[in-house]
């Protein structure tokens, strides 16, 4: 009689493209326990997917085995905290584009006028940016040329005066990374989605995540419950990552719904828009129930990016909560 032998392996999550790769992996550990003979325990490391969705696809594969057979497969799921920027995924990562000083400045002078404060110094919008000072003055003199900042003096910008087309036209606007549905996937609704990443955003919550922020509609209706919002196109985040990296893990996403995939069109439809913020500055804010909020001109900028300038406009003068 054949000797029985355990096995133990471990299931790196990033390495599957989708939940057809994970049944495949369990299925595969089934037949090698089949011949084995013995027990197995599969660990399923740093997960991109929800754990509900890998408890679902497990017992897919189970309701196919011998209940003897899948009583010897244990599946632990570990969360693995080590941060996207530590980990090797280059094939998966999508590229930054390089900072945008134009889109830095803009944001950063919408957010004094949203937050009421007075004209800004070159000197102290540098600083504040975290660079050197030649991109920032030469941002500034585009900016000014356009007509955007006054043509000399202190910095200061109105933000109703402002408009998507334009700030595209000066790209001055941030890099936005865009979500859809896979082939195949059910979709969840918006609410479904905003739900879930309210979750995520609550702590403790995923490492990666503590990075990122709920900007568009509903951030904006947290803010002034009064504004007049008619449904939510899309969830808006916004994403603030070091200024030194140059690849964002799309993954971070997939803990949304393992459905979602990049769409490297921007012109497609989309349920996810996050838009990369390379300044941490001014920082998130925190909404009733925990749920952390993009600053004030992220929301105002997302707002634009969704074609509601209107909506923009009427939430940049509404007074501050």
């Amino acid at each position: 009689m054949a000797a029985t032998a355990d096995i133990r392996r471990t299931l790196v999550i990033d390495a599957l493209s989708n939940k057809r790769d994970l049944r495949a992996a369990f299925a595969d550990l089934a037949a090698d326990v089949a011949v084995s003979g013995g027990k197995a325990m599969l660990k399923l490391t740093h997960p991109r997917i929800t754990t509900e969705a890998i408890q679902t696809e497990w017992a897919r594969v189970g309701l196919a085995l011998v209940p003897s057979l899948r009583d010897a497969i244990r599946i632990e799921i570990k969360d693995d905290v080590v941060s996207a920027a530590q980990t090797d995924r280059a094939d998966s990562m999508v590229p930054l584009a390089p900072p945008n000083y134009r889109f830095e400045v803009v944001r950063l002078l919408v957010e004094h006028a949203l937050s009421g404060r007075g004209p800004t110094r070159l000197k102290d919008l540098t600083g504040e940016v975290g660079s050197s000072k030649a991109p920032i003055v030469g941002a500034v003199a585009a900016l000014r040329l356009a007509g955007v900042l006054p043509s000399r003096g202190a910095l200061k910008l109105e933000p109703a005066e402002l408009g998507g087309p334009t700030l595209a036209t000066l790209a001055a606007l941030p890099q936005v990374m865009r979500f859809r549905h896979e082939r195949g996937a059910t979709p969840r609704s918006i609410g479904e989605l905003l739900e879930r990443a309210r979750k995520l955003m609550a702590n403790p919550g995923p490492i990666d995540w503590q990075a990122i922020a709920l900007a568009g509609l509903p951030a904006a209706r947290a803010d002034v419950p009064t504004i007049d919002l008619i449904g939510t196109p899309r969830l808006d985040l916004v994403a603030v990552v070091d200024r030194k990296l140059k690849s964002f893990d799309p993954g971070l996403i997939r803990l949304l719904d393992d459905g979602l995939e990049y769409e490297p069109n921007p012109l497609a439809e989309c349920p996810v828009a996050i838009a990369v913020v390379r300044s941490a500055t001014p920082a998130f804010r925190s909404a009733a129930g925990g749920t952390r909020l993009a600053c004030r001109a992220d929301v105002f900028l997302s707002l634009l990016d969704l074609g509601m300038r209107e909506a923009a406009i009427e939430y940049a003068r509404a007074p501050l909560p």
